[in-house]
């Protein structure tokens, strides 16, 4: 199942696929869960949580990633890269469904692991810098969400160049 239920769960490409994937993951999850077993069922588990956000299914979505941030947090320490995308999607979905306040911290704690584990200027840094900006931005503070915004982006024309589309989003949400 780890090497099956593979690819971004966010990209609608792979959605049918790993739809039809999703009851066995699902399955397999709970078994392995049930007996302890942590890799790689994390990120099978982390997965299939945001593929059920990517879709809008919150409240199925929402078990799975709270229970792969516990195993997580519990089995791999605070600099692991599973236990900063267990908070990023996390963070993510409470973002999505208007809890605001629970997201932050989790975006804040995922910036952290990533600045330590991959540098202060890493492409992932610049996301990390985006959703908290985002966020920042959706709670009425945009002097606090300038900074994260320009840094993103910074970071973004010196990895991309300025003239690709990650970049135009970076200054188009950086305007707004």
């Amino acid at each position: 199942m780890n090497i099956a239920f593979a690819g971004d769960p966010n990209d609608p490409d792979n959605w049918p696929r790993l739809a039809a994937l999703a009851p066995g993951a699902a399955a397999l999850a709970s078994a392995a869960d049930k007996a302890g077993v942590a890799d790689p069922m994390i990120r099978v588990m982390n997965d299939l949580g945001s593929l059920l956000c990517a879709r809008a299914q919150y409240a199925s979505a929402e078990p799975l990633l709270r229970r792969a941030l516990a195993i997580a947090e519990a089995s791999k320490g605070g600099r692991h890269p599973y236990l900063a995308a267990a908070l990023n999607n996390m963070a993510g979905l409470l973002h999505a469904t208007n809890r605001l306040d629970e997201a932050e911290p989790l975006y804040r704690r995922t910036l952290v692991i990533d600045e330590a584990r991959l540098g202060k200027d890493h492409p992932e840094v610049a996301i990390d810098l985006n959703n908290l900006a985002e966020v920042l931005r959706a709670t009425n503070r945009p002097g606090e969400a300038e900074p994260p915004m320009r840094r993103a982006l910074a970071i973004e024309e010196a990895s991309l160049g300025n003239g690709h589309p990650t970049v135009a989003t970076h200054l188009n949400t950086l305007a707004a």
